[in-house]
């Protein structure tokens, strides 16, 4: 049975987890055009000179608030939020999170693509829960 889409089409959306801001966009799969966006900046912490590291989950719940707002907006233009087919991901790329595989609760802030710090602080944290 062929999938029923609204007036856009079957539409794709996008999460786009930067290294400043977060933003979720959702565009029509067969004309590219941006139906609905949201983004927010997120915050950077420099505890020591050549460090960059962002709370964790800081970044989930912007990654929640995003795709929230956009589809309060994709609702304010009676476009179904059903008609998502798709989600991509971009990320941070060399952004390191070490997470808990018992609580799901990251053991560190995530550590930065900029930073010089990453392989010296991943390796404490996991000597720390040996």
């Amino acid at each position: 049975m062929p999938v029923t889409t609204g007036r856009f089409g079957p539409l794709v959306g996008a999460i786009d987890e930067g290294t400043s801001s977060t933003r979720f966009l959702v565009f029509s799969a067969r004309t590219s055009e941006v139906i609905a966006s949201h983004q927010m900046e997120i915050s950077k912490m420099y505890p020591q000179e050549g460090w960059v590291e962002q709370d964790p989950i800081v970044i989930l719940d912007a990654v929640k608030e995003c795709i929230q707002r956009t589809v309060d907006k994709l609702r304010e233009q009676d476009v179904e939020p059903g008609d998502i087919v798709a989600i991509g991901v971009t990320n941070q790329r060399e952004t390191t999170i070490l997470w808990d595989s018992t609580t799901g609760k990251p053991l560190y802030n995530a550590v930065g693509e900029l930073a010089r710090q990453g392989p010296h602080t991943c390796r404490t944290r996991l000597d720390r829960r040996c």
